[in-house]
């Protein structure tokens, strides 16, 4: 949460730039302390310099009236993350898309070696597990001598 001391600088900053009348009545009937509670938890997970340059962005926009606060947020977006967004660190080597699209369709190769393509989904389901054959210890997977012996009698593969 932001700290009230900066919810009520930027608040004041809002009446610095359109006036206790506006700011005012922008909140009219609202208790203030709320709002700047409701924002500071908002405006929490961003760093200061991000809300500055969001003020600054604002003030330079030319607008009648203060920002809600999902204007505000919107406006801050523009710059920054909120900093609790949990993200993969940069990658230590860049490479361009020739090279990402090379390494891209050697992944899909390896991929295709390990994994069997199945066009019928009854070949999905294991082999049935015939306690009458012998003791199964693949699960039915198909890959013990009990399975392999039923899906050879049985015409499955």
């Amino acid at each position: 949460m932001l700290p009230d001391k900066y919810t009520r600088k930027l608040f004041d900053r809002f009446v610095s730039m359109w006036g206790a009348q506006k700011v005012g009545a922008m909140w009219d009937g609202a208790n203030l302390d709320e709002v700047r509670s409701v924002w500071g938890r908002a405006l929490g997970p961003y760093e200061l310099e991000t809300i500055g340059k969001a003020v600054d962005a604002i003030q330079r926009s030319g607008r009648e009236w203060p920002p809600t606060l999902p204007e505000f947020l919107a406006v801050m977006r523009q710059f920054n993350a909120p900093q609790s967004l949990e993200a993969l660190p940069p990658p230590e080597q860049l490479v361009d898309r020739v090279q990402a699209r090379e390494n891209i369709v050697r992944i899909q190769e390896m991929l295709r070696k390990v994994v069997k393509r199945i066009d019928d989904p009854a070949e999905v389901a294991p082999p049935p597990i015939r306690i009458e054959d012998g003791a199964c210890t693949c699960q039915g997977v198909g890959s013990c001598s009990v399975c392999v012996s039923f899906s050879e009698r049985s015409g499955r593969r």
